[in-house]
């Protein structure tokens, strides 16, 4: 065989194999982004002065056993045995970053549940999904509530950023709640990669192929704005305007897919996830007038 062909063939296969590592490397580094502690998040929020020592007052540790064994730590905090609202944090985050929300829904009475997903905060470690395992687990947990409270107690589902694009899969599921809150969330995992991946857009091909082989599950089936197209459970989507990770775009699709009952609003100036820092006036007065029109059916 001529030098030059076996070149071309070296360097065609140098070529294959670094699309490969390089979609490995993204697909590990999505699902194992890296840990934020508990202490750490609690410190932002402190810094931020988001949460202060009443933050904690009244919260038990909990935990709840998800169908594949997995145990998710948590906390709670019962005002009223047959109210409850799940609030769900973002991604590489943990359940420091639900509490700042907690202090609206207590002033309505719910009681409180937090928790971090698999893989976050104090829990084993496990790949990050994006919102696929974690959308089942928060059905699992939803399906706990229920069981111990009664089927007729009212839940509400509060997610933040990963944990609003996990709320919206779930409600593809039908779950017997009273209506979400989503703030900022992704209307399409693959569309959102597209626009923060700072590289050529085609090693993606290659993340996703990875993703489904080390992970099981498939990156276009992430889509929370086709979860919601026959939802009629009331939705709630808050986003910042000047959101630098999740383009303000994404609620907006969310918004204009779902057929049920829904309200938007948008908070000018705020980037990712930080619509109640930024106005939390605001943030507190449509909710609570949300909630008000659901419980009285207007």
């Amino acid at each position: 065989m001529e030098w030059y062909v076996i070149l071309i063939i070296s360097v065609i296969a140098f070529l294959i194999a670094f699309y490969f590592l390089v979609g490995f490397i993204l697909a590990r580094f999505m699902a194992y982004p890296g840990r934020v502690s508990r202490e750490f998040g609690r410190q932002v929020d402190i810094d931020k002065k988001m949460i202060d020592a009443s933050s904690y007052e009244g919260f038990m540790p909990t935990t709840f056993k998800m169908k594949d064994g997995m145990l998710l730590h948590g906390e709670k905090k019962i005002l009223d045995p047959k109210r409850y609202v799940i609030i769900v944090h973002g991604y590489k985050w943990n359940l420091e970053g639900s509490r700042k929300y907690s202090d609206l829904f207590q002033k309505l009475g719910y009681s409180i549940i937090i928790y971090d997903h698999r893989g976050q905060g104090d829990n084993p470690k496990a790949p990050i999904t994006m919102g696929y395992r974690e959308c089942q687990d928060l059905l699992e947990i939803i399906s706990q509530i229920k069981k111990e409270a009664g089927n007729d107690a009212e839940i509400v589902l509060h997610g933040e950023s990963m944990g609003a694009a996990t709320v919206c899969l779930a409600l593809k599921e039908k779950p017997p709640i009273k209506y979400a809150v989503a703030d900022c969330p992704y209307s399409s995992l693959k569309g959102l990669l597209k626009e923060i991946f700072r590289g050529p857009k085609f090693f993606l091909s290659s993340g996703y192929l990875w993703t489904k082989i080390l992970y099981h599950y498939s990156v276009k089936d992430i889509e929370p704005k086709e979860a919601v197209k026959d939802n009629v459970i009331p939705l709630l989507l808050m986003h910042g305007e000047n959101d630098g990770l999740v383009n303000c775009h994404h609620s907006l699709d969310i918004y204009e897919n779902n057929k049920g009952m829904k309200r938007r609003f948008t908070f000018p100036g705020a980037d990712h996830a930080v619509s109640l820092e930024s106005d939390r006036a605001r943030y507190e007065e449509e909710l609570f007038k949300f909630d008000h029109d659901i419980t009285n059916d207007i």
